[in-house]
């Protein structure tokens, strides 16, 4: 059995707590990612856990970066295999990663595959693959993502905060950023295009190229981390958050998500297409309904629009649900086929 290095638990408010530990360098690992694979694939069905917060188990780091050793081992494995192979074998990887989208909805073809290609010289380029499936479903899962960054983020850990959908970050003395370039790589787990989304292009080849590391409070200013936090109160303030999350429509939070970052990477016509999609996936749910009547009751009582929202941001207003919607439609994840 494997040693668990994704520490987890379910509060009573709904909130999945995932602490990541591993001695004594709190290094990100293929066990540590296949973990999170298992654990944030059972999460993102059970509605019973409404809101995730991610942390490190070690006092003033989150990941110091991805296991150099792990990286040189999978370096060494591809450098060994003969020219003539990789064409071939590429190719069986580049279907792999074209058909990725369907797969996901087929997990036990997907396992199958996998089990197929663990045999080929490139096996070890699979934890790449689920590195970025992992961080992928935290963005768009129907579920608020919040990581407490408790101390240093480098490389993947800084790559994994950025999968998260809020980043609070300990101010102290740690650092954060993506420094793979310095080392001769770059960062493969989705932190460049991340990053860009989050900073800007400009900014993100300036932090990128030089191998920014900054702190909380220099990382807040340029909107790296949403907010810095003392450090004595990064658990209190990341746990009320995903309490108010937690309270949200689990469908209306999903959609909101996708909306925003499948969009993002479409022009705007197909964007503002996506988005019909997705406002008709969730105004058909039964918490649109819920959500709905909660106002239309408060409001013909007499209280004002905005005291009204107050209280649902509060999670003051109605228990929600799972957030479904009618069995014959698929909550999108992507825009629909042209």
């Amino acid at each position: 059995m494997s040693v668990p290095q994704v520490i987890h638990r379910v509060e009573k408010s709904g909130v999945g707590v995932i602490e990541l530990t591993n001695p004594p360098h709190q290094f990100m690992t293929t066990r540590m990612v296949a973990q999170l694979d298992e654990l944030t694939e059972r999460w993102e069905r059970d509605d019973a856990v409404r809101a995730i917060v991610i942390t490190g188990r070690h006092p003033d780091t989150f990941i110091t970066h991805f296991s150099v050793d792990e990286l040189a081992k999978m370096n060494a494995a591809a450098a060994q295999v003969p020219e003539a192979a990789k064409a071939a074998l590429g190719g069986v990887l580049g279907g792999f990663e074209r058909g990725q989208h369907l797969l996901e909805h087929l997990p036990a073809l997907r396992k199958s595959v996998e089990a197929g290609l663990r045999k080929t010289p490139l096996r070890s380029l699979l934890g790449l693959f689920q590195i970025h499936r992992v961080f992928t479903r935290l963005e768009r899962m129907d579920k608020g993502v919040v990581a407490a960054i408790n101390g240093t983020a480098m490389g993947g850990g800084c790559e994994l905060a950025l999968a998260c959908d809020y980043r609070l970050m300990a101010q102290g003395d740690h650092r954060i950023g993506l420094i793979e370039v310095l080392a001769g790589i770059i960062p493969g787990a989705g932190g460049t295009q991340r990053l860009a989304r989050t900073v800007g292009h400009a900014r993100a080849i300036e932090m990128l190229l030089d191998g920014w590391l900054l702190s909380a409070d220099e990382a807040a200013r340029i909107g790296l981390v949403t907010y810095a936090v003392d450090a004595g109160r990064l658990m209190d303030e990341a746990m009320a958050l995903a309490e108010r999350l937690a309270s949200r429509p689990l469908g209306a939070v999903g959609h909101a998500k996708r909306a925003v970052r499948v969009g993002a990477t479409l022009p705007i016509d197909d964007g503002l297409a996506f988005e019909k999609l997705c406002f008709t996936h969730a105004g058909m749910s039964a918490d649109a309904a819920v959500a709905g009547a909660y106002y239309l009751e408060q409001f013909r009582g007499g209280n004002r629009a905005r005291d009204i929202f107050d209280k649902l941001r509060a999670g003051q207003g109605p228990k929600f649900g799972s957030g479904g919607v009618p069995a014959l439609l698929t909550p999108p994840d992507r825009p629909p086929a042209p």
